[in-house]
């Protein structure tokens, strides 16, 4: 990725972060945060910024001059153990009562597809290209 590439990249992150935090504001109900909420807004936080990293991280091990296998392989073991974390910290939110699930259908799709992907992402990298 070239140099300006990674500048628009950055950029597109940027308006996104902003039009986050403006969904956000626009949404909000009352003056203040229940705890719940602001669990909720930290996960996905914290999933935005995991995409980041993960869309970021191969053009910069690429640019430390590493084979581009090595470098799918690192950037799918970092996203895989990403969404694993994640996902594990959501369950037990909601198995301590933290968070209560609004839909529970797609939440169950949800989890399932983030443990499938990482299954998927960390597998890759045990076998042989």
């Amino acid at each position: 990725m070239s140099a300006l590439e990674t500048l628009s990249t950055t950029a597109e992150i940027a308006i996104s972060i902003a039009g986050f935090a403006g969904v956000v504001a626009v949404f909000r109900s009352s003056d203040r945060f229940n705890p719940e909420e602001v669990r909720r807004v930290i996960f996905l936080v914290l999933v935005c910024a995991s995409v980041v990293v993960a869309s970021l991280l191969p053009s910069a091990l690429l640019d430390l001059g590493l084979p581009e296998l090595m470098v799918i392989k690192v950037s799918s073991v970092v996203l895989g153990i990403a969404a694993l974390v994640l996902m594990v910290s959501f369950l037990a939110s909601i198995i301590q009562g933290q968070i209560k699930l609004l839909f529970q259908r797609a939440t169950v799709l949800l989890v399932g597809s983030f443990f499938s992907t990482s299954a998927v992402l960390l597998t890759a990298v045990f076998t042989p290209m």
